[in-house]
């Protein structure tokens, strides 16, 4: 039995049609307990915004065909079940679901964020354990062991802090603080590693990433491995030694070489740039380049075999994409730039993730809509309440960056420019889901409301609301309007223009008053919609935007001004081909290229049915008033093979994004 079928014992809709759950810790955000529910014939609705409830129960209640079986789950800790509404209790069966229930041994606090697959790894050790409470510490080296494999009595070596370090820094979502603390007291037992520091590296990424980028070169040095041509022979120890100040790492290691070797795929290790005529025996091939054309050098087969190898299943939790969402950024990236010379196993790779994201979407994008904002983002809209949460913690100063359109391997080609031309910025990049259909009405309205489109729909056709949503937000954390800023419309693609707008969002920095700035650059979805050369284009032109410094300059005043810069985009782009018109009339409310919005599904299912092969969107977290079209990958409702760089659909390319923390 799991944790799950603990938790599943005696929900039926049979005997419970309304169900009101208490879940302090968050159970019901676990997205396969989500699908068990929803295959049991219930709607989950939680108890957050009174308002927003009282809408959306009515509109269950007062259905024509009867009241489907529905669970209201109420998360938060504050509020008991008698506090709802009486009408709402009178009808429903309680239910009170915790984690203590669930591992009565442990300390709970611990287990409090731990994500999903720790829960099952710790479930099969501690579940429903009766006998002693452990305490925080043994509670902590419990988790640590079962949930993450970290024995803390085996780290004994450099080698060994190394490879946790890794461990940690892959795994799809953060260790959480606590535990952390725990790793670090245990590794400052190691003498060897009294130069590292610690601290830093076990909870910032960027950092750690940083950290081994600026220690390779002096692994290759160090090791021998760097060969000159036979006329500079004498000049090898000429190499540029400034890297001795950084601790050896052992890189050839066993059990660290396999994640190395990853950490280079992924983009997250700088390569060393190495003079001509020298070279480096394999596999350390894949960390040094040679000119400045080599940053698209990744070994393909490398690349392939990763991908087609850790290519999620249907059943895959969502963290899986995300957490391979940068690879897939480089393998598009090599696919845009050799569109004109196109390699069969890049592109058969990419018709492989497309056709598994495609089947995963259709089935359990819907359990996004349910989960927690924190500690693990997985939706754009979850952004904002991170960033509150940081303000909790004590970074005040907050700058949440949103370019409009900006696809997985356009953001690659930012970061790689910016590194050339020296900006000194380091990031942790992620990814995270934008809002399907992946308009900007849609995905970046939520993000700047922290909430799903249920929240906005008088305006979820247009964008004019995205100011006051933003201020809304902040407002509900206590900041007043004067602290609270918003700018649209920044590109930086007409020189005079952008200069005024660095002129004018300098100004804007500099008032002391402002806590939280949300800044809207448009650059690529404008370049998107003039683009008439396909991806390869795409990439090309956005290459040349990013060359003439402007979005470098923005992030440099930004930073310079004290705030933490979060990075993102509302939605990503895809080249499609036209397939004809929709001949719907007036009866859609909003005519995408790639998606469709009507006021019902009458109004929508007979435009599918005189047009076969397109999407019906099932409409997770989207009103009950609309119902959604979608066209099918690489296809666009516009005129008969006309190509174009759009978006709106749920091909990966749109939806999955990056997310970066830069500094």
């Amino acid at each position: 039995m799991s944790w799950r079928a603990v938790v599943l014992e005696g929900i039926d809709p049979a005997c419970a049609p309304l169900l009101v759950v208490a879940d302090p810790d968050g159970l019901c955000h676990d997205a396969e307990l989500h699908l068990e529910l929803t295959r049991r014939g219930y709607t989950l609705l939680p108890y957050d915004d009174p308002i927003a409830f009282r809408v959306a129960y009515e509109a269950q209640y007062t259905r024509a065909d009867g009241m489907p079986p529905l669970l209201v789950v109420l998360w938060d800790r504050t509020r008991t079940l008698e506090s709802l509404p009486a009408d709402l209790l009178a009808r429903s069966v309680r239910r009170q679901i915790s984690l203590a229930e669930l591992f009565p041994r442990l300390h709970i606090p611990i287990l409090a964020e731990l994500d999903s697959a720790r829960l099952d790894r710790l479930w099969a050790a501690y579940g429903q354990q009766r006998g002693p409470l452990l305490s925080a510490a043994a509670t902590a080296e419990a988790v640590l062991q079962a949930g993450y494999g970290i024995t803390l009595t085996a780290l004994q070596t450099p080698a060994d802090a190394l490879q946790v370090l890794l461990t940690i820094h892959f795994a799809a979502q953060p260790l959480p603080a606590f535990l952390a603390n725990v790793v670090v007291q245990q590794l400052r037992a190691i003498p060897a590693l009294a130069s590292w520091p610690l601290e830093t590296l076990l909870h910032d990424r960027a950092a750690f990433d940083a950290f081994l980028s600026r220690a390779w070169p002096r692994f290759l040095h160090d090791g021998g491995y760097l060969t000159p041509p036979d006329s500079a022979a004498p000049a090898i120890n000429e190499h540029p030694t400034s890297y001795q100040s950084i601790p050896a790492l052992p890189f050839a290691a066993p059990q660290v070489w396999p994640a190395i070797d990853t950490l280079f795929l992924a983009g997250r290790m700088q390569p060393l740039l190495l003079p001509a005529g020298w070279s480096v025996p394999e596999p350390y091939t894949i960390g040094v380049r040679a000119g400045e054309t080599a940053a698209a050098t990744v070994p393909h087969a490398m690349l392939v075999a990763y991908l087609r190898d850790q290519c999620p299943p249907a059943d895959a939790p969502a963290a899986a994409w995300l957490a391979l969402a940068p690879r897939i950024g480089t393998l598009l990236r090599l696919v845009h730039s050799m569109e004109h010379t196109p390699d069969p196993d890049l592109g058969a790779t990419l018709t492989r993730l497309q056709t598994s994201f495609a089947t995963w979407i259709a089935q359990r994008y819907a359990t996004l809509v349910t989960t927690a904002p924190l500690p693990h983002p997985r939706l754009v809209s979850h952004l904002p309440h991170l960033l509150a949460h940081a303000r909790m913690q004590g970074q005040m100063r907050h700058a949440l960056i949103v370019m409009d359109g900006l696809a997985l391997d356009q953001w690659l080609v930012l970061r790689d420019t910016w590194a050339d031309q020296g900006h000194g910025f380091t990031w942790d990049e992620r990814a995270l889901f934008a809002w399907v259909p992946t308009l900007t009405s849609i995905s970046r309205q939520a993000i700047f409301a922290g909430a799903p489109p249920t929240r906005f729909a008088p305006s979820l056709e247009r964008t004019d609301r995205e100011a006051a949503h933003w201020q809304r937000f902040w407002s509900d954390q206590g900041l007043q309007a004067q602290s609270v800023a918003y700018r649209k419309g920044l590109h930086g693609l007409e020189p005079q223009r952008g200069a005024a707008d660095l002129a004018h969002l300098a100004e804007l920095l500099a008032d002391p008053r402002i806590q939280v700035i949300g800044l809207v650059i448009d650059a690529v979805d404008k370049i998107a919609h003039g683009m008439q050369q396909g991806a390869a284009g795409m990439l090309q032109q956005v290459a040349q935007w990013a060359q003439n410094g402007w979005c470098a300059e923005v992030i440099t005043q930004v930073r310079d001004a004290g705030f933490q810069v979060t990075l993102t985009a509302d939605h990503g782009n895809v080249a499609a081909r036209g397939i004809g018109r929709i001949q719907d009339g007036i009866l859609a409310e909003e005519r995408g290229q790639r998606a469709r919005i009507y006021a019902d599904t009458a109004l929508r299912d007979p435009v599918i049915a005189d047009n076969p092969g397109l999407i019906a969107w099932h409409g997770a977290g989207l009103p009950a008033d609309r119902a959604v079209v979608l066209a099918p990958d690489e296809q666009a409702f516009v005129p008969a093979g006309q190509v174009i760089v759009t978006h709106g659909g749920s091909d990966l390319r749109e939806v999955l994004v990056p997310w970066c923390v830069l500094q």
